[in-house]
């Protein structure tokens, strides 16, 4: 009896050990899991959910109206890339795209570490990030501007000698506007950029451009398009020179089964004059070196081809309802289309305010 007691005993231990090992083993797994949701956040989350349906996982801008702009309200992201994005993925057989917004300082990170399938988010082609990266066909090609204030009077880059020029992190333009000072002249081969300015890194656009508009920064060096974000009648390029040809490039990583379909995707769309139309639609123009605020009149398109960009079996256009190409100007002034959607917002917002308020005084007068 008692030899039976014991085995019973034993056996009631092994199960508690069982069981205590079960648990800890669980929250193991649990706990390798946390620090990733805290550095995704909300976006983890949506990638998760875009993984378990046939969704392709693209990372995009978040603050770029012209390029990719999102807007909180409707949660919802509009611009040139997005367009793109939409009519890639429809192309390799996914039903929709799944947008994670991304900064520049960890758009590529979000690549490596698997949060995103691919990146369409102003990338500039290097050789350096092709070593490590597929890099697409590019599907834009901008050029690096200097910004700055009219009040400022300068006329040449030799008037920036000696100035504070602003620049983003993790951007390419302090080093391709050192290159480009190297070849025309300013400073010779032994010298660096340093010896004709003061190069101050910032954070992000918003606090890039401030800088030229409050004077704490004499100049900006960026992307042309990007500038046209925040130009306005007190602001111009100096000269008609760039300092470099930035070709932005669909992002994968390597070796991705995917690449070769996304590069013959971007190739259909020139072919059929598609990316030319998301030009016209978002009032991108780089066409010239001077670049234009005013949006292309896509009028110009033949009927044919517009049927043919239509035809093209790689999705609907994304719905224009809400994010009408247009970018319109008032004297020098630019009206920007975030500007333009943030009203259309508020004015959806005060509307069902007014809705509510007028069921609420029906309600009271039954």
């Amino acid at each position: 009896m008692k030899k039976i007691k014991k085995i019973g005993i034993s056996i009631f231990l092994f199960f508690i050990l069982f069981l205590v090992f079960l648990l800890v083993f669980i929250l193991f797994l649990f706990i390798r899991k946390i620090p990733n949701r805290w550095k995704t956040g909300e976006e983890s989350s949506q990638a998760q959910a875009a993984s378990e349906a046939n969704l392709l996982r693209v990372g995009v801008c978040k603050d770029l109206s012209r390029l990719s702009y999102y807007y909180e309200n409707s949660d919802q992201y509009y611009g040139f890339e997005d367009d793109l994005a939409e009519k890639i993925a429809f192309s390799l057989d996914y039903d929709d795209v799944a947008f994670v917004g991304v900064d520049m300082d960890d758009r590529l990170e979000a690549l490596d570490e698997g949060r995103i399938d691919c990146l369409i988010a102003c990338v500039t082609w290097t050789e350096a990030r092709e070593a490590v990266y597929d890099l697409s066909t590019p599907y834009l090609v901008d050029y690096g501007r200097i910004f700055i204030q009219k009040s400022t009077l300068f006329d040449d880059w030799e008037d920036l000698r000696g100035m504070k020029i602003g620049y983003r992190s993790h951007t390419v333009a302090k080093e391709s506007f050192e290159a480009k000072l190297k070849e025309e002249g300013y400073i010779d081969s032994k010298q660096t950029i340093d010896d004709f300015c003061t190069m101050v890194e910032m954070a992000n656009y918003d606090s890039l451009c401030e800088g030229v508009e409050t004077g704490s920064l004499d100049a900006a060096a960026m992307d042309g398009c990007i500038a046209l974000e925040y130009m306005d009648e007190d602001t111009v390029f100096l000269t008609e020179k760039y300092y470099s040809t930035d070709k932005f490039c669909v992002v994968t990583r390597k070796g991705d089964e995917r690449s070769e379909e996304i590069d013959q995707a971007i190739n259909s769309m020139f072919e059929l004059g598609i990316i030319d139309k998301f030009k016209s639609k978002w009032g991108i123009d780089t066409s010239q070196i001077s670049l234009t605020t005013d949006a292309v009149d896509s009028s110009d398109t033949s009927e044919n081809q517009m049927d043919d960009i239509n035809a093209l079996d790689i999705g609907e256009d994304p719905t224009e309802s809400d994010a009408e190409a247009t970018s319109e100007t008032s004297g020098n002034t630019q009206i920007l289309i975030r500007d333009i959607f943030e009203e259309e917002d508020s004015e959806d917002s005060n509307s069902e305010d007014n809705d509510t308020a007028d069921q609420s005084s029906s309600d009271e007068n039954e």
